[in-house]
């Protein structure tokens, strides 16, 4: 048996972690319409719609072509249900990820977002590497939520990141829970955005209804292994 196998491919409690497979696209997409994508404080924010659905999951199709080990978790009694994932996408400076032509204007409005974090901090200049990994999605059924899954699931991919060589591992959070959890596992906050800064070309606020205290941080985990 492989490091990966071993590593993905296993029981741990009462669930199985597994690599996502194209036979699993299907259950990936079904639980994230039913949690992140609409309870990601992100995307709560900027709304929903079935167009809005398509594009979250083209681009799903292309991370997962990009990195082919994310992860996935189903009960043991339920083999078929996925009820987890942790989603990895590669960022290269020589092959960006792939445009395609937004079929919701939700969809544009939140690359107007991400280009603004991008330009205010970019990784591939202050870290001085090509190529690096983004754990991207995080994503728990709420009936599975406080069993250790989501430090389970980072400590796999991590693990794997980094025996795969990569000089770093980054994420973004906007979850509180999530959050504690990267800063748990060493984490460090490279930038932070408030929701209510992050702005369209007209200037007027990317979202609607946000606090005043919700924010979005950029954050590294550098290998120590790496010289």
């Amino acid at each position: 048996m492989n490091n990966t196998t071993s590593m993905t491919n296993t029981r741990w409690k009462e669930f199985t972690f597994k690599v996502i497979e194209p036979s699993d696209y299907s259950a990936v997409f079904r639980h994230l319409k039913g949690s992140f994508y609409i309870e990601e404080p992100v995307n709560k924010a900027l709304g929903f719609s079935p167009e809005r659905e398509q594009d979250l999951n083209v681009r799903k199709i292309d991370m997962f072509n990009r990195y082919s080990k994310s992860l996935a978790v189903c009960p043991l009694e339920e083999p078929d249900r996925i009820v987890a994932v942790l989603i990895t996408n590669i960022h290269d400076v020589n092959t960006p990820m792939p445009f395609f032509e937004p079929r919701s204007p939700i969809t544009t409005k939140y690359r107007h977002v991400l280009e603004q974090m991008e330009k205010a901090f970019n990784i591939h200049e202050t870290y001085g590497v090509p190529r690096f990994p983004e754990l991207a999605i995080l994503s728990v059924d709420k009936e599975f939520r406080g069993k250790g899954i989501a430090t389970e699931l980072y400590k796999r991919a991590i693990s794997q990141l980094f025996l795969e060589g990569f000089p770093l591992v980054y994420s973004e959070f906007s979850n509180p829970i999530s959050r504690l959890v990267g800063e748990r596992l060493g984490f460090k906050e490279v930038s932070r955005f408030y929701f209510k800064d992050l702005t369209l070309p007209d200037i007027s606020c990317a979202f609607d209804n946000v606090e005043n205290d919700d924010f979005v941080t950029l954050t590294v985990l550098e290998n120590p292994e790496h010289k």
